[in-house]
């Protein structure tokens, strides 16, 4: 409960500092920009927020590289924490643009990956996970959960064996758990790559 708690509370932050809005408008480009509206669509960035933008992309790719290789769920906790401090501090000097957007995506992601596991390590309920998860789960098109019916109690030859039966039917397998954390850390990746390839158009 407690790193759910912090990994909340880091996402906030950034949400709060770094909006992102899906309603924002952009302006339509003339057929003809004049000479100083093309130099004005790119600025040069100073050393300081570019060093900022590769040091949150190194520890999205670290990230990356662990979700790949694999790695625990306690492990990856306290890679998320530290991580998505880090990346916190570098948005704050990265300037407003796609690159921006797409780093704060990425570690959302990341942190929303985070909250999942850790919800499923500290409760397997279909209904706690669901709870947990309300704000998440839409984001990457993952469906909620969905309790298996309860058993019928006069198909079992023990109390045990219901018992056991009711237990399956209302709590998540770790065969469910890989394909969501897959799911949403694909889309952590994405972002990164986008980020990545931005920026390397941004400094040529």
């Amino acid at each position: 409960m407690k790193n759910i708690t912090i990994i909340a509370f880091l996402q906030i932050s950034l949400i709060a500092t770094y909006p992102l809005s899906a309603n924002a408008s952009v302006s339509k480009p003339s057929a003809h920009p004049s000479s100083k509206t093309a130099r004005a669509a790119k600025v040069a960035w100073t050393s300081s927020q570019i060093e900022a933008a590769k040091d949150a992309l190194k520890i999205l790719r670290r990230l990356g590289s662990a979700t790949s290789i694999g790695v625990t769920q306690s492990d990856y906790q306290d890679r998320i924490i530290d991580g998505a401090s880090d990346v916190g501090e570098d948005l704050r000097l990265i300037p407003n643009s796609a690159i921006k957007t797409n780093i704060a995506t990425s570690i959302t992601a990341y942190q929303d990956a985070a909250v999942f596991w850790t919800s499923v390590k500290k409760d397997k309920y279909v209904k706690s996970v669901n709870d947990d998860c309300a704000q998440i789960f839409p984001k990457y098109q993952i469906t909620p959960f969905v309790a298996r019916p309860i058993p019928d109690r006069f198909n079992h030859e023990s109390p045990d064996d219901m018992q056991a039966d009711i237990w399956a039917s209302i709590t998540i397998t770790d065969d469910q758990v890989t394909p969501i954390l897959t799911t949403i850390w694909t889309a952590g990746s994405k972002a990164e790559d986008e980020a990545d390839n931005l920026l390397t158009a941004q400094l040529k």
